[in-house]
This record gives structure tokens, sequence and C-alpha cells, in this order.
């Protein structure tokens, strides 16, 4: 369209274009308003008339007013709108109703779009000019009446005035009906709703609550009344319900569930009302779920925390940290634990939207277990028990002490013996102290500290091992008139004061009186020993030959069909005799381990094994399903028992053999006894009268002839105790590795004092002849050579003070070497080695060279230390590397005669002269 037409002629046109499509947009809600009041008062009416309307009925009139709707929006509103009204077209309508026009408005606008077609300038614009004219009285109003607008506009005012007075006249029941037709799936009641009463509507409760609903119905003559319940994913239950009461015209109803269980919609329905509908939620109780157990051990326990199900209960050492964590529902708010009742510890809710977290951590304290219980608070308001099981506490177990040795309760020994003390410890931990406990003449004294116990790594269960020796001499120069000492070895555990420890472990009490006339305790101990094994022994030889006696007189009965009742008794005595033969093999092989008898231990295992071959095929015989079978399974098991009493009758007789080695052990333990006690008062002696003193010519006496005997005794059998105790070659190694270390040290202590012998030859002092050897009654420490000012040159006095503390040094050292090789001797002749008989020389030589130090005889301290170096280092070659094996130089017979000969003459009368 041409922009040049007047704007007196488009704006009239405009206003009626502008007329025209507001009459269309009014004509066209009136028609939607006409249909959607017109529905919604028919669906109400349905709802109220043939209530209680079915949800699917409501459904469908909601669907047709919405497609009553969609209809009038799309005939009378969008499709007159989608329309496209033109100017042109406004002023050909214009010319119609008007023919006075004359189609000069219709005419000029069509010219002015094609004004460039040829048409004249002037002639357009006369036409222009008369068109405005035209149009300049034009009334949009006037033109564009609302006449077929008002064709909808009445109906939809009365129904809106319908409606209007419906919900003013009764406001709650169309509310509802209008819910009820707009939303069918609304829990809201229809129009009789309102004379119903539900307490308490809504309920929240928790799993196995009672619940309880009363109902009210403003109507007296309602007998019974429907309580609709539906539950998710069931068909809904109705229950009926009879009248409970009437009050003031009301009718009351009740309605209670014991225990529930599951949530539920419901409402109440009596002939066309209908209750709005309530929930009733029911919440899980909060129960605690996949529990899991921390155990953090107390630190003294060396423990790493450990991680465990939770199952019939929570027990843990006293002292230890108890974490548990699991799952429970999202409505728990807080929690307590509570142990018998008392609350400890604390419990940590981690909220979530499914699931919750507890977190329960508190500490065992000693002796206070009970009944745990993890009470959580829901956001109902109640507390529940979310978890129970009991506590148990454990304790830090006393130590169990047993003693291995010696194996005789009460000992009868002479004053000068020292008793070797040998246990076991089992405890759970570890151990914090070791002692003997003493009781002197029936009086207790304080004990003895002992030496830490060493933990056996080869040990399933943890295990301690200890010997402590106990010198009944010492004892009697303590404690006066000594006749009988009680003693027992006495572990304390390192459990901490704060949980109630430590705890003490004590063995069983070993008795010892006092006898003079007694013999040694490795004597008693041997025969002990000795008489254990062939008891054992001899008493499971009879209780296995008696069952195969019983064995041979059934023969044949086994053979039969049925065997005879006589038969089955015999057999059964058999059976019980095997395995008491059996218990008795197996607990003798276990004393045997610790005993003299250890390499026959493993035999009389083999023996109990054969034992118990025999019982169970004795076991089988009746089960035998024909008696040719049963016939051979009892001669399986007389064989057994045969090659058991066999086996056992072999180790009888090895075990007789022993007699005689084992008496040349007894002695040579005699005499490491003499060796230690004397050892020990030398030690003494020394202590009392201090290190100048003389030695005790008694004591010297005394070691003297105890190495006669020991020497004697090694030479008559060098191989006594390697033959009965094949244990001990180990110690034989490790005395050479020490013997090793003693050459190395010694040879060290030669080279120091050659080199200072030779520092004393290259100083002469002025005014003194130098001399090779200075003599022996002068000694040089302090004493001035004769012509000799004491103080000539300070140089000189400062090399006598470096001279002297070189000395010192050197005497400490050989004094230290000495201790060592007499250690070595000791443990040697205990021992049986070949050793002890080179040791005793190299202790003498070690002694020398002391005493050439400590009287400055530099060239004997040195040659000395030279020969004991080389003594030394024989000890540490092996046996058949130092040209002493045995048998070199001698018979083997001459040896074991000379032993013979001299066992039981010689030896036990030097050793009375020394206990008398």
């Amino acid at each position: 369209m041409s922009t040049n037409l007047p704007r007196e002629i488009t704006k009239p046109l405009q206003a009626l274009l502008r007329r025209v499509r507001r009459m269309q947009i009014l004509r066209g809600t009136a028609a939607m308003a006409t249909v959607m009041l017109g529905g919604l008062l028919i669906s109400m009416a349905a709802h109220l008339l043939f209530a209680p309307l079915p949800v699917e009925v409501s459904w469908i009139l909601l669907g047709l007013i919405g497609v009553g709707l969609l209809w009038a929006a799309s005939k009378w509103f969008v499709k007159p709108l989608r329309g496209k009204i033109t100017l042109i077209q406004i002023a050909r309508w214009l010319e119609t109703r008007h023919p006075e026009i004359q189609e000069r408005v219709s005419t000029a606008l069509e010219l002015s779009d094609h004004s460039k077609g040829g048409v004249s300038e002037g002639l357009l614009q006369q036409l222009v000019e008369e068109a405005e004219g035209d149009v300049k009285g034009v009334n949009p109003t006037r033109e564009v009446r609302a006449r077929r607008a008002k064709r909808w506009l009445w109906p939809a005012a009365a129904l809106a005035a319908v409606f209007v007075a419906v919900f003013i006249i009764f406001p709650e029941q169309s509310r509802r009906l209008l819910v009820r037709a707009v939303a069918p799936f609304s829990d809201l009641g229809n129009a009789g709703a309102v004379r119903f009463t539900i307490e308490p509507e809504n309920i929240n409760v928790l799993e196995g609550d009672e619940v309880r609903i009363v109902i009210k119905y403003s109507d007296d003559n309602v007998e019974e009344l429907a309580l609709v319940m539906e539950r998710e994913g069931e068909e809904p239950l109705t229950e009926m319900l009879k009248l409970a009461g009437v009050e003031d015209g009301i009718s009351r109803f009740e309605y209670r569930l014991p225990s529930a269980k599951e949530s539920f919609h419901y409402f109440a329905q009596t002939g066309k009302a209908q209750s709005d509908g309530f929930d009733v939620k029911v919440s899980m109780l909060p129960r605690i779920e996949a529990v899991k157990i921390g155990v953090e051990f107390p630190e003294y326990t060396g423990l790493l925390t450990e991680q465990r199900p939770l199952e019939d209960e929570i027990s843990a050492l006293g002292g230890s940290t108890i974490s548990l964590g699991g799952e429970t529902t999202p409505g728990v708010e807080r929690g307590r634990f509570l142990l018998d009742g008392e609350e400890v510890g604390t419990v940590r809710i981690e909220r979530g939207l499914e699931k919750s977290k507890v977190l329960v951590n508190w500490t065992l304290e000693p002796e206070k277990g009970g009944l745990g219980q993890v009470m959580l608070y829901h956001e109902l308001g109640r507390e529940i028990e979310g978890l129970r099981f009991p506590v148990k506490v454990e304790k830090d177990a006393v130590p169990q002490v047993t003693l291995l040795a010696p194996t005789q309760p009460e000992l009868r020994l002479r004053p000068n013996e020292q008793v070797r003390l040998e246990y076991e410890v089992l405890e759970d931990f570890g151990l914090k102290a070791v002692a003997v406990d003493l009781v002197i003449n029936g009086s207790e004294v304080p004990p003895l500290t002992a030496s830490a116990a060493r933990k056996d790594p080869l040990s399933a269960n943890p295990l301690w091992r200890g010997e402590e020796t106990v010198s009944l001499g010492e004892l009697s120069e303590k404690y006066d008139n000594l006749e009988e000492v009680r003693m027992a070895v006495l572990i304390t555990d390192n459990l901490p004061e704060s949980l109630g420890g430590p705890n003490v472990g004590r063995s069983e009490w070993l008795v010892v009186k006092i006898d003079r006339n007694a013999e040694s305790l490795a004597r008693q101990e041997i025969r002990a020993q000795q008489s254990d094994v062939r008891e054992t022994i001899n008493e499971a030889i009879r209780e296995t030959r008696e069952a195969k006696d019983r064995m041979e007189w059934h023969e044949e009965n086994v053979k039969k069909e049925e065997l005879p009742e006589q038969a089955e008794k015999h057999l059964a005595e058999a059976r019980d005799k095997l395995a008491n033969a059996q218990e008795q093999l197996e607990e003798l092989a276990e004393r045997m381990e610790n005993g003299v008898q250890a390499a026959r231990a493993e035999d009389v295992r083999e023996a109990a094994e054969e034992v118990a071959e025999s019982r169970e095929r004795l076991e089988e015989t009746p089960l035998q399903d024909n008696p040719e079978a049963r016939g051979e399974e009892l001669a399986e098991a007389r064989q057994a028992a045969q090659d058991a009493i066999e086996k056992l009758q072999e180790i009888r007789e090895e075990v007789q053999k022993d007699e005689g080695r084992l008496e040349q052990l007894a002695r040579l333990n005699e005499l490491a006894q003499r060796e230690n006690e004397i050892a020990r008062q030398a030690e003494n002696n020394e202590q009392q009268e201090g290190a100048e003193a003389e030695a005790n010519p008694e004591l010297q006496q005394a070691q003297e002839q105890l190495e006669a005997e020991l020497k004697q005794q090694i030479n008559q059998n060098p191989e006594a105790r390697a033959e009965v105790l094949e244990n001990q070659a180990d110690a034989a190694a490790e005395l050479a590795e020490q013997a090793a270390d003693l050459s190395e040290r010694q040879e060290s202590l030669a080279d120091a004092a050659e080199a200072q012998l030779a520092a004393q030859e290259e100083e002469p002092q002025e005014g003194q002849p130098q001399e090779s050897q200075p003599q022996e009654s002068q000694p040089q420490e302090s004493q001035p050579q004769e012509g000799q000012p004491q103080e000539s040159q300070p140089q000189s006095e400062a090399e006598r003070e470096l001279a002297e503390q070189i000395r010192e040094q050197l005497r400490a050292e050989q004094a230290s070497i000495v201790e060592d090789v007499q250690e070595q001797l000791a443990e040697a002749r205990a021992n049986l080695e070949d050793r002890a008989n080179l040791l005793p020389e190299a202790v003498e030589q070690a002694k020398d060279t002391l005493e050439s130090l400590e009287e400055n005889f530099g060239e004997a301290a040195a040659e000395s230390a030279n020969e004991a170096a080389e003594s030394l280092s024989e000890l540490a070659l092996p046996s058949e590397e130092r040209g002493e094996q045995p048998g070199e130089g001698e018979q083997p017979g001459e040896g074991e005669q000379s032993g013979e000969g001299e066992q039981s003459g010689e030896g036990e009368q030097s050793g009375e002269g020394e206990q008398s």
C-alpha cells in the first residue's frame, strides 16, 4: 500500500479493523466461557446427583469439557483471528453499507498501490480528496455492532451467574464439587464430605504402633459406615464400621488397627456422601543393619586394628576402643549408647535421603561388660532400641607358668647344690619381669631377680621359654639354718596399671629339703626320668599285650555270621586298653622332649601310632559286611599291636643301655655343679675381701681337684652326653665362635704387651743401667730404680704416666678374657665338648698373663699372652682339625677301661671329700 495516502483515510479504516478484531475476540471468549461453564455445571451436577461418581466417569466428564473447550476455541477464536483482513476489504465492506460513497475509498486505495501504472496524478489526487470526505464521519462502534458477540455473551453471563450463586449459597459443597470436576485424582470428598469429621485425619506412626481413627457423621440415623483403605499396588479394602455412639445428633464410628505395618490412604463413605481422603504413613522402626565392628586394641598389645562382623556378641580385650557402624532409616535424628543402662561413648548420625548412617564409639573398661543397646531417637518423637547385643570384656590372661625342670615337685639336695629352673610361659602379649619367689624355712623372703625369658618364634601359641639357676650355697650364706626352700618362677606381664595390671603368674612350687647326704640334682632328675620312661613303656606293653590277647581269643568268633556278645565285650575292652596305651605313650613322648631321652621321643610317637592303628583296625572289625572281612581286619589289628609291642621292647632295651652313659652324664653334671659353686664362692670372697686379697688356698685346692676329676671324666667318655642329647651339638658351634673371638682379643693383647715391653726397653732412665728383665721381687710400677732421681725430667714422667695407663688398659682387657674363658670352660664341661680338655690350659695361660701384667713382668706377660692366643686359636678350630681327635695316641679300649676303673672309686671319693 502506498504511503502517500493521507492519514485521514487510513486512520478511520484501521479503527474499523480493530473494532472487528475486538468483536471476534469477545465472541470467541464468550463461546469458550459458555462451553466451559456449562460443562463444569453439568459435571458438578453429575457428581452431586450420581455420587459417589466413579473416578473413571469423572475423567470422562473432564475430557468432554476439555474437548468442547478446544472446539469452541478453534471455531470462534482461533479460526476468525487467523483470517487476514486488509484495508481495501474494510473499505469495500464500508461502501456496501454506504452506497453514496460510490467506491471512491476502495478505488483510491487500489490506485495508490498502482500509482506507477500510468494513472494521472492529478486525477488520483482529486479522488483521494473525495475519499477523505467520505470516511471522515465514519463511527467504528456504530458500523461494527456487538450483536453477534452477544449471542454468546448472554449464555456465558447466565452460566457465570449460576456458578456464582451456587458458590454463594453452598460454598463448601460447591468447592468440593468443582474440585472433583476438574481434579478427579483429588483426595477432596464430594458435597457430602461436609458432614464428616475425622480425627486425627493424616497420621504418622511407627511400624507396630496402634492406629485409632474416630469418624463423626452429622446424621443420627446412620447405623454403619464404610471405611475404604487403599494400599499401593493392592485392591482397595473396605471395612464396615458399626455405630459406636450418638452424641447431639452426630453418629460416631471408630476404627482400630492394633499394629500398623504398611502405609495406606483412607476415606469414609455412607450413602452418596464421601469424606475427604487422608493418609496413614507408617515409618519403619529404626533398626541398624549391615553392622560392622572395628576393634582398636590397647597399645601395649601391639595388635593391629581389626574389622569383624557383628555376630552373637561383641567381645574384646579390656581397654580396646570399639567402633560400630551401620545403616538405619532416614527418620532418625540422634542416638545414644547404653551399657547395662548407663550411657557411655558417643553416637553420631549421618542423615541421608534414603538411609542414614549410625556410628557408635566407646572404650571397653575392664570388668564392665553387660547388655549394649543403641537407642535411636526418631523424628516422630519416639526413642527406639535400634540394636542390642551382649558386651563381653576379655581379661588379659594371667601368665601361665609351667616348670619344665626339675620334674619332681619335691627334692632332697645338698646345701652346695645349684638348682636350674627351666620353665615356659604362656602369655597373651608380653612379659615385663621375671623373678624367683622364695619361701625359706616357711617364711617369705624377697624374690630373686631373674634374667628375661625368650619368646619362642616357632610356637603357634605366644610362648616364652627361660631358665634360671638358684644357688643353695648362696642362700645358705644369706639365711641361717637353711632346712627347706620353696621356690617358684614368678612372671609379671606388661598389662598397664590403668587397665588393672600387671598380672602375675606363678609356677607350681618346687620344694627343696636340705640334706647333706642327698644325691645330686642331676642324678635324681636322670633317675626319675629313666624310671618314668621304663614304667610308662612297661604299662603300655602290658595294656597292648592284653588287648592283643583278647583279639586272639576271638579269632574264630569274628568269622561267624553274628558276633557273640562275649566277643563284643572283649573287643571293646581291647579297644579301651589300646586307647589308654596310646594316650600314655603320646604324653610320654611330650615329656621326653625336654629330658635326657629326647632323642627317643620320636620312636615313642611311632609306637603310639602303631597302637592307634591297631585300635582303628579293631574298631572297624565289627562294621565289616561279611565274616571274612572281619577276620582280615582283626588280623591286621593284631599284627599292628604286635608291631607296637616289639617297638616298645626295642625302645626299652635302648633306654636300659643308656644307664651307663647317663651315669657318666650325672657325674659330669655333679662336677659342673661343684665348679659353679667354687666359682661363686671365689667371686664372693673377692667381693668381700677386695681385689688385692690373696687367693683362698682351700678354694684353689678344691678347684684343682675338681679340674682333675673333670678331665678324667671327659677322657673316659668324651661323647657320653652327645649320644644321649643330640640337640646339644649347636652349643659346640657357639663355643667355637666364642673361642675364635677370644683368640682375636688375646692376640691383640699379646701385640700390645710386646709393644709395651719394647717401649720400656728403649727408654732407660738417667743414672740407671739398662736391664733386659726386671727382677721378680721388684715391681716396676711405682718404685724408681736405685741411683735414679724420682723426677729426672718432665718428659720421662709423662712417658711413665702414659705407660701406666696402657698397662691398666691391658690388665682390664686381660681380666675380661680370663672371665670369658672361664665361662666357656663351664659351658664346654656341661655340654661334654672335647674342647673342655684344652680350655683349662687356656684358662691357666690367660691367668698367667694377667698375673704378669699385674706384677709388671713385661716379657713374661707377652709370652703368656701369645701362648693363650695360640690355645684359643686352636680351640676355635673344628675338632678334626685340632690334632686331638678321640682315639689318637691311645686305644679306645684303654680309655674305656680307665673310665670303668675310676668312675665309682676316685671320682665319688673326691666328691665326698669336697662335700665334707
